[in-house]
C-alpha cells in the first residue's frame, strides 16, 4: 500500500478505537457523525477514486527524448570532428561511426518520434467510467522542471 493510499477499513478501525477512549458525549457524536460518512457510497466512491490517482501519480514518469533526430546530430558531429587531430576528437569521430551506435542512435529516433507525437485530444465530452461505474475525468498536466509556477493576482495558479 502506497503512503497516500487510505484504506477504508483501517480508517474504521481506528475511528472505533478512538471512540472507545472518549468519554464526553460530543466528541462521541463527532465520532459517529465520521463514522456514517466513512459509510456513505459517495465517500467509499471519491475514496477509491482517490487512491487510484494516489496510486497512478507515484509511478515514475517515463524520460521524456530531447529530440527525435539524435542520429542527424551524431552525423554533424562527426563531420564536425573528422579533420580533428585532437585525441578526445579523434576518439568522439570514431565513437559516432560505429556502426553500433548509430543503429541505437537510429532505434531512439524512431521510438523518440513515437514519444513526441501529440496524444490525440479527445472530443469535447468523452469521459472515463471506472471505479464503480461512476463518470470520471483526470486530467494530468506536465510541466516543466525549469518554468515555475506562477500565482495570479486573482489567486488562480497559472502554468
Amino acid at each position: 500500500m502506497n503512503l497516500t493510499e487510505i484504506e477504508l477499513e483501517e480508517l474504521l478501525l481506528s475511528l472505533k478505537q478512538v471512540q472507545g477512549c472518549l468519554s464526553d458525549p460530543q466528541s462521541q457524536n463527532d465520532v459517529d457523525l465520521v463514522l456514517s460518512l466513512l459509510h456513505k457510497a459517495d465517500f467509499q466512491s471519491a475514496l477509491r477514486i482517490h487512491n487510484a490517482v494516489a496510486t497512478s501519480m507515484h509511478r515514475p514518469s517515463p524520460p521524456y527524448p530531447h529530440t527525435h533526430q539524435a542520429l542527424q546530430l551524431a552525423m554533424e558531429v562527426e563531420g564536425l570532428v573528422q579533420s580533428s587531430q585532437n585525441k578526445d576528437g579523434l576518439e568522439l569521430q570514431s565513437l559516432l561511426s560505429d556502426t553500433h551506435v548509430q543503429a541505437l542512435l537510429l532505434a531512439h529516433d524512431s521510438v523518440a518520434e513515437r514519444e513526441m507525437q501529440l496524444e490525440p485530444v479527445s472530443p469535447p465530452g468523452e469521459t472515463l467510467t471506472q471505479w464503480g461505474g461512476e463518470t470520471v475525468k483526470i486530467v494530468r498536466i506536465e510541466k516543466a522542471r525549469d518554468i515555475p509556477l506562477v500565482r495570479q493576482r486573482s489567486c488562480a495558479v497559472g502554468v
